[in-house]
């Protein structure tokens, strides 16, 4: 996974109406999590070229279909996982690999 460049100023950094983060080229990694309801944006996520995390509790129609560790990665609910998952992901060779993976579908 790449990492995402320092913002050398606040202006580099603040949000422009125009700009689109999810188009950026370093989004490599977006997180989706379920509130009181499925979230609505995960097919959405999905679709961009970015390694998608996602934490739910719900079971959906789609949970034969879409493969944990193969289309998205699945984090529990505790996320007690989840600093050593983006280590990994980031830094260990096989999660570089993995994450590739899971961008191409």
């Amino acid at each position: 996974m790449e990492t995402v460049p320092p913002a050398t100023t606040w202006h580099e950094f603040s949000a422009h109406p125009t700009s689109n983060p999810m188009t950026h080229p370093w989004v490599t990694g977006l997180f989706d999590l379920d509130g009181n309801s499925t979230s609505t944006r995960f097919y959405r996520l999905l679709s961009r070229r970015a390694v998608v995390l996602k934490q739910t509790w719900f079971h959906e129609w789609h949970d034969d279909r879409l493969i944990p560790w193969a289309h998205y990665i699945l984090v529990t609910m505790s996320m007690e996982e989840l600093p050593a998952l983006m280590d990994f992901l980031i830094n260990d060779p096989e999660g570089e690999q993995l994450s590739a993976e899971t961008i191409r579908g």
